[in-house]
């Protein structure tokens, strides 16, 4: 017994010496494996209570991406379908008023994306002076 210990101490590690070698003797994989795996279920313990320290302990299942993956499809849908049902009432609006009806005689030949976008943005364009002078008519008669 070492003089600097106290008998406490001293005590405490012959009781920790027995179990280490009591698990020895049990556990094929020696005493550090069990001392690992408490660690590892303390980790997952905290992370699942949310005390982790860093983010690499946190395990997300494949629920949560699909969870994201399926709110990204649900937006992306949600504004084609907000962008095509615009595109169609300024349509049923051109069709419906005749001081519009020289709106869209651009001919855009779109062949990419970026160009069916440009057209968008040139026929949109000339649609919001048609109707600057569609309603400035209205008020000077």
């Amino acid at each position: 017994m070492d003089p600097l210990i106290s008998h406490k101490q001293q005590k405490a590690t012959d009781i920790r010496n027995a179990i280490r070698e009591y698990h020895a003797a049990r556990n094929p994989w020696g005493p550090d494996h069990r001392a690992h795996a408490v660690f590892l279920g303390v980790q997952r313990n905290n992370a699942r209570r949310g005390f982790a320290d860093d983010d690499e302990y946190i395990e997300r299942g494949c629920c949560w991406y699909l969870g994201w993956l399926l709110l990204l499809v649900m937006a992306c849908v949600g504004v084609w379908y907000s962008w095509d049902r615009a595109a169609s009432s300024v349509q049923k609006l051109v069709e419906s008023f005749p001081a519009l009806r020289s709106f869209g005689k651009t001919h855009c030949q779109a062949s990419s994306f970026v160009q069916v976008a440009n057209c968008t943005f040139i026929e949109t364009g000339l649609l919001m002076e048609r109707l600057g002078q569609v309603l400035q008519s209205s008020y000077d008669d």
